[in-house]
């Protein structure tokens, strides 16, 4: 019997969490910074997410070096501040030779920065020659924000399995 009931809860909860994911994606072209120590922007990624969801999962990956040089200076790459990239120093293979490929995997709180469909890239140099990176490219999925009412159906189905399990206990 305990079966049975436990296989109704979890099929409510599937039929309360089945809708489909969604997926979003941009991308930006190659970046050549100025040449000197400061912030600059590389640009903003534009994306949809279908109103009613949330980013489920999100990765960048982009190329240290680029089409002009092999090569980049030590910087640090950054969406909406979240440091997401770096050449860490002149001895690193990004700064000595490259191309080198890089990519980061969005997790937990940092998702959020997702769902107004923009993300500002920016870069910080902080040696000598010029920053060069690659094309930019970003992979990710929604979900959809259940409505409060779902949570609510569920709970009452619960509750309501729960005092059937008693009265057949008792």
């Amino acid at each position: 019997m305990k079966i049975r009931y436990f296989a109704a809860a979890a099929a409510a909860v599937l039929l309360a969490s089945g809708a489909q994911a969604g997926a979003f994606s941009a991308g930006l072209g190659e970046f050549n910074g100025n040449g000197t120590n400061t912030t600059e922007a590389w640009g903003t990624l534009v994306f949809a997410i279908t109103p009613g969801e949330i980013a489920d999962s999100a990765a960048l990956s982009g190329m240290f070096g680029n089409s002009l040089s092999s090569s980049t200076s030590v910087h640090a790459v950054y969406a909406d501040g979240i440091e997401v990239a770096r050449c860490a120093s002149s001895t690193d293979f990004c700064w000595q030779s490259g191309p080198q490929a890089w990519s980061y995997t969005f997790t937990g709180a940092e998702l959020a920065i997702f769902n107004d469909g923009m993300v500002n890239i920016t870069t910080t140099q902080f040696d000598c020659c010029v920053v060069r990176e690659g094309e930019l490219s970003l992979r990710g999925t929604t979900v959809p924000v259940p409505e409060p009412g779902t949570y609510a159906l569920m709970a009452l189905g619960l509750v309501g399995i729960g005092v059937v399990a008693r009265r057949r206990k008792a």
